[in-house]
């Protein structure tokens, strides 16, 4: 079987998706009381180092360069 190409288009209308996503989430979190487990979760999410994260723009460009490879 051949591997299917996969466009930009197809890749940011996916992340437009996850992003619609995450703020139905997040609104239903902020509505919802969060569990002992889910606040220490969120907790340790939130003392990460931002260093350790990467921009979207930088994501968009290294998706970019490995769909033209």
């Amino acid at each position: 079987m051949g591997q299917k190409q996969i466009t930009l288009e197809e890749i940011y209308a996916a992340i437009q998706n996850l992003q619609r996503e995450v703020h139905v989430i997040r609104e239903n979190v902020e509505e919802t009381e969060m569990t002992d487990w889910a606040e220490q979760e969120l907790e340790e999410a939130r003392n990460e180092p931002g260093e350790k994260y990467i921009s979207l723009e930088d994501l968009e460009n290294e998706i970019k360069n490995d769909v033209e490879d």
